[in-house]
């Protein structure tokens, strides 16, 4: 009978494991809102690590890393791989999950209701330690691109004495993407198991010290201690991969929250009824076996203090015993009385030794009579008793330790020191390729530690840019320096002006008004402040007849101001038939009167003329520096739109109208600005020209393009690329960005 119960109990227990491996979780949001600042570090323990553990590792993980990166905060959590039968469920676990390659149990669905809860950013990063790498692999595959999941440029997984062999999201993972070491003595056994897959090679060194675990496993005494400069610099790595993105929703939850269902209550509730025996077994385990090892340390400790018990340990431990016991006598109030007077006539023990008791025969040992042997016994002073001492209880003096722990040494409160390669500021000519340096960082106690880079250089924009590195020894100890990267003008092309004909040249004044009209030939100019106003219109002539790329007018500033009812315009200054170019987007121009339709068409550039094919557009919509097109109509009032390109590194204000329009039957032309602050309420304009009406009509052109970027705005005016809609039309409109 008691033999069928624990069979019914077995099978139970077999049925909820079984059933835990096999449960998949539904995904539902819960309360936490997901934030597209900051990042957020998981870590995930492996076996018999219990709350304190987790939060330990978690703790040692924050010191060693720091707060921040990259200029924004991080959110340390933790995910608890919780212990189960004493730990042979999670063994088990490590075989099926490293065999069958199973990707739900009981403890996956509840690190999912927890994340859910405690992940609050968008960008996240995984930090499995031994079995919690095969939580965080199958963490990352149940969350990744799925509904209310996360996509895969917002997540990745670090794995730490990993005893998978591969890291989720990448199956060929890089020698950066994890950490474990030659010496780790849980994964070198558990690659050799003939039931397990590959494990991924040791790819540090780590030498064991005394007072390490020798197992060599543990992740914030062992890994943490020795590899610090190694993980802080792979985590760098990772969290410099992550990106916000558009499908989390700020207002929504991060991850969304497992549904529960009865089944898994039920088997948590086993569990909890399961656990309980065997943490009370597993501990009573550990205290005998501690009790054991405290034992054999003490008669070891015995053994190597005690000259005869090395000859003959049976009879030592007797020794010790009858002379506990003559302490004990000889220590009693009438003994002790009783000797007092004979410490004044007994003889010293040289002087007896000394005495003619031993005869020594021709190759034979020596004896010893037993008188005189008796006489040499009762005279020597015995040792004294060396205590054993019972599962690490107190009592007595305890015998000197072999192999004294060396004191401490001193804590290292001092920081790395991080010094330039290269130069401090550096100056880089604008629209060419930075590439940083970089620095080292040498700590007096670590040596050569890993140097984390933060910052961006947009070689684009005309500015100063920062730098900074960071370096962290093991003792958490932060240094940082800055280089400042100033991107500065080209002005090897640069043209010279005096717009307000003073016989200054216009780079060199403060500020230059324009309040009548008057041009600028192609070519690139450079101001400090520039004002338009008074109605005036600066006129840019663009150039078709150049050979360069840009073939319009450029013009930087530190601030650029066009007041209400003045203009800054490049209209009808582009392709054109009295500059023998009609441009890559003007209809064929050869008259065929077997087919004279494509005559009539107008041009395209960003736009579609009319009548014309899409293939016609061309140019970058993004970084539009291209004239417009003229169509068949042979007249200068029929040319394309002119090219207009604003560098302004301060403020672009724009009350008045800054225009590259088409003539007649042709395309707008470009407008491309880039400026620190952009304001005003006045408009941009690259519309394409209207139908030009004769003995025949030839239609309209499309409109071009326009590209505004900024750090900040309050612009309330519009920017149009329109075409034209009247008879000869339609034609379709340009591109605007933004």
């Amino acid at each position: 009978m008691k033999l069928n119960i624990k069979k019914e109990y077995i099978k139970i227990i077999c049925f909820f494991f079984s059933v835990s491996i096999l449960l998949v979780p539904n995904l539902s949001f819960a309360d936490v809102l997901c934030s597209k600042e900051g990042y957020t570090i998981v870590t995930i323990n492996g076996i018999n690590t219990d709350k304190v553990g987790a939060e330990t590792n978690m703790d040692k993980l924050t010191k060693t890393f720091g707060p921040s990166f990259s200029n924004q905060r991080i959110k340390y959590e933790y995910l608890l791989n919780q212990t189960h039968l004493g730990g042979a469920k999670d063994v088990v676990d490590v075989f099926i999950q490293d065999f069958f390659k199973t990707q739900s149990d009981y403890d996956l669905i509840e690190m999912l209701r927890d994340a859910s809860n405690k992940i609050t950013t968008q960008k996240l990063l995984l930090v499995g330690h031994s079995q919690g790498n095969f939580y965080a692999n199958n963490f990352y595959a149940k969350v990744v691109d799925q509904d209310g999941g996360i996509p895969k440029e917002s997540i990745r997984v670090y794995a730490v004495a990993t005893p998978s062999n591969t890291v989720a999201g990448n199956p060929m993972p890089l020698s950066w993407e994890y950490t474990t070491s030659d010496t780790d003595k849980v994964i070198n056994a558990f690659a050799k198991l003939p039931l397990t897959s590959s494990v991924l090679r040791p790819n540090v060194p780590i030498e064991l010290k005394n007072g390490d675990n020798i197992l060599g496993h543990d992740f914030a005494q062992i890994y943490l201690k020795y590899q610090a400069e190694k993980i802080v610099s792979d985590l760098g790595r990772s969290l410099n991969k992550l990106k916000t993105n558009d499908i989390q929703n700020e207002n929504k939850p991060c991850i969304a929250s497992p549904q529960i269902t009865a089944l898994h209550k039920t088997i948590g509730d086993a569990l909890v009824f399961i656990d309980h025996p065997f943490d009370t077994l597993k501990d009573s385990a550990i205290y005998i076996a501690n009790g054991i090892h405290n034992t054999f340390s003490a008669i070891a400790s015995l053994f190597e203090n005690n000259d005869v018990a090395l000859n003959n340990p049976a009879s030592a431990i007797v020794a010790t015993d009858q002379e506990q016991k003559q302490e004990t006598q000889e220590n009693s109030p009438q003994n002790i009385i009783a000797r007092e007077p004979k410490k004044e006539t007994k003889k010293p023990t040289q002087e007896i030794i000394s005495e003619p008791a031993i005869e020594i025969s021709q190759n034979t040992e020596p004896t010893i009579s037993t008188s005189d042997a008796s006489q040499v016994v009762n005279n020597i002073t015995p040792p004294a008793p060396v205590p054993i001492i019972l599962f690490g209880g107190a009592g007595g003096n305890n015998p000197p330790d072999p192999n004294p722990t060396p004191p401490s040494p001193p804590p290292d409160t001092t920081s790395p020191v991080i010094s330039f390669i290269g130069d401090d500021p550096i100056n880089v000519i604008e629209n060419t390729t930075y590439v940083d340096a970089g620095a080292t960082a040498l700590d007096d106690i670590d040596g050569t530690i890993s140097v984390i880079t933060t910052g961006a250089v947009n070689t684009s924009i005309v500015g100063t840019y920062t730098i900074t590195y960071t370096a962290i020894d093991i003792a958490n100890n932060i240094a940082t320096l800055t280089r400042t990267v100033n991107v500065i003008y080209d002005d090897s092309n640069l043209l010279s002006s005096d717009l307000n004909a003073n016989g200054i040249a216009d780079l060199s004044e403060a500020e230059v008004i324009v309040s009548s009209d008057i041009s600028l030939p192609a070519g690139e100019y450079r101001f400090n402040n520039l004002i338009i106003k008074n109605n005036a219109t600066l006129t840019l002539v663009s150039n078709p007849s150049s050979a360069n790329s840009f073939k319009g007018v450029k013009i930087r500033a530190a601030n650029l101001n066009i007041n209400s009812g003045s203009f800054i315009s490049a209209d009808k200054t582009g392709f054109g038939f009295n500059v023998g170019n009609f441009g890559p987007g003007a209809p064929p121009q050869t008259y065929d009167p077997d087919n004279p339709s494509p005559y009539y068409f107008g041009a395209s550039y960003g736009g579609i003329g009319f009548g014309s094919n899409a293939l016609y557009t061309y140019g970058s919509s993004t970084k539009p520096i291209d004239l417009g097109s003229s169509g068949n109509v042979t007249t200068n009032r029929a040319r394309g739109g002119g090219a207009i390109k604003l560098i302004i590194s301060g403020t672009l204000t724009n009350d008045g109208t800054i225009s590259a329009n088409g003539g007649e039957t042709a395309s707008g032309g470009s407008i491309y600005v880039t400026t620190n602050t952009f304001t005003g309420s006045g408009t941009f304009q690259v519309n394409g020209g209207e139908a030009y009406y004769s003995s025949m009509v030839y239609g309209a052109g499309g409109g071009g393009r326009i590209a505004l970027y900024y750090q900040t705005s309050s612009f309330t005016g519009t920017a149009v690329a329109n075409g034209w809609n009247g008879t000869g039309g339609p034609s379709t409109a340009g591109t605007v960005i933004p």
